[in-house]
């Protein structure tokens, strides 16, 4: 009867998500595109008028995404609100055919003045594009300017909520260490684009709710259905950003706050629920689109997971060791980039705890904060099982290392602060 019961949960969970994606979605679609026009059309010219990449400081991993930024805008402008269902379905937008450099561009700009002729109409239904449930309604208010304020606001006060917490049931360095693997990462450039701005909602929202609402973590199954719902959440907003940071965060303070056994497990359990809802979710989309309209887009969307997984950077070039490591290390060295300075204190803190084990012979307390290694190479895994992704798209995709900045510091201060009480 309790596996029943709890079989039953999971399946009320997984069709409520669903229901509430699809319903979410069509809804926001509903709203008549003559009603965020203006908004729409202001923000897509001031994006536009951006370069594409803008590297504030002249540093490529600090780029500013306006190209993605334009996209959005772009499918916002292309919903056909006569037909809501198949608008959300198939989520279109509009390119140039004419121009190969500047079709999205082009097509943008013609998208804007409502002229049509000689612009492709093409589907981008692998993503459920969530973002739109609240863009849209913000639309029918504000352009682009307002949605980055709105950011600033929100994205920093889910950001205090989460360090003065960290500081309340934890410690002051904790929360001290949470501030800084943010300033690591450019959180203060993130709300700037809003591409970059979503995982960062989702993964404080859940950390700062995992710390509030014990209830969500309470049992094993709450505990495994809160994360099954926040990777659900994660693939339904993202746009293939930052999606580890809404596992890492959550995780640790799940772990922090509850201090479970066997905290590796947790950190194995927990991830595995989460990509799970992620996995499921996403595939669920892709399925409801292929029945419901006339594109085979679960063909599309397969096609496009084997590319973005694979080991080819284009058709001509590998993801070969060598070009890792002249992408990663040599080129960031040679340009002075911010990532190299990240990557050099890694490793010198790993070192120097290695070090320090091997003198101190401190297995025991090694093993006591091992979990925290196992989080800090969440991103890495990730890195691995998407190369082709997280490798041309290196530039963001680098500040889902702001899980093992925090875990990593965490780490070496639990370790040293732990030998030095004994040593007294």
């Amino acid at each position: 009867m309790k596996t029943s019961k709890t079989i039953l949960r999971w399946l009320a969970l997984y069709f409520a998500l669903l229901a509430a994606f699809t319903l979410l979605i069509v809804g926001v679609c509903a709203i008549p595109t003559s009603a965020i026009r203006a908004n729409a059309s202001e923000s897509a010219y001031e994006i536009l008028a951006q370069r594409w990449y803008y590297k504030p400081l002249g540093d490529s991993f600090l780029n500013l995404d306006a190209f993605t930024d334009a996209l959005m805008m772009n499918l916002e402008l292309s919903v056909d609100s006569r037909e809501p269902c198949r608008a959300a379905l198939e989520n279109n937008w509009h390119r140039f055919s004419e121009s190969e450099n500047a079709y999205l561009q082009l097509g943008t700009t013609k998208l804007i003045d409502n002229d049509l002729d000689g612009l492709e109409r093409v589907s981008y239904a692998r993503y459920w594009h969530g973002y739109m449930v609240f863009q849209r309604p913000l639309l029918t208010v504000m352009s682009v300017g307002g949605i980055r304020v709105v950011n600033y606001i929100l994205l920093f006060g889910l950001a205090t909520l989460c360090a003065i917490l960290l500081a309340k049931k934890l410690s002051k360095t904790t929360a001290l260490f949470f501030i800084i693997s943010l300033i690591c990462v450019s959180f203060p450039l993130v709300p700037l684009c809003m591409q970059f701005s979503t995982c960062f909602y989702i993964s404080l929202a859940a950390m700062a709710a995992v710390m509030l609402f014990s209830r969500l973590t309470n049992s094993r199954n709450s505990l495994l259905m809160s994360f099954f719902a926040i990777g659900a959440i994660c693939q339904y907003f993202d746009f293939l950003t930052t999606p580890q940071l809404t596992l890492g965060l959550p995780l640790l303070a799940y772990i922090w706050t509850k201090n479970p056994d066997k905290k590796w497990r947790e950190v194995i359990v927990c991830s595995l629920a989460w990509a799970a809802g992620y996995a499921l979710l996403w595939s669920s989309k892709w399925l409801i689109a292929t029945l419901l309209t006339d594109n085979n887009i679960l063909a599309d969307a397969v096609a496009n997971l084997g590319l973005r997984t694979s080991n080819k950077m284009s058709a001509d070039e590998d993801l070969t060791f060598i070009y890792i490591v002249k992408r990663f290390v040599y080129q960031p060295f040679a340009d002075k980039n911010v990532e190299w300075t990240l990557f050099s204190v890694l490793a010198i803190a790993v070192a120097a705890v290695v070090l320090w084990w091997r003198r101190q012979k401190g297995l025991p307390i090694i093993r006591e904060n091992a979990y925290l290694l196992l989080v800090a190479a969440i991103p890495i895994v990730w890195f691995a099982l998407t190369r082709n992704h997280s490798v041309l798209h290196r530039w963001f995709t680098w500040r889902a290392l702001m899980i093992t900045i925090l875990a990593t510091a965490v780490f070496v201060y639990n370790t040293l602060k732990t030998n030095k009480i004994s040593q007294q």
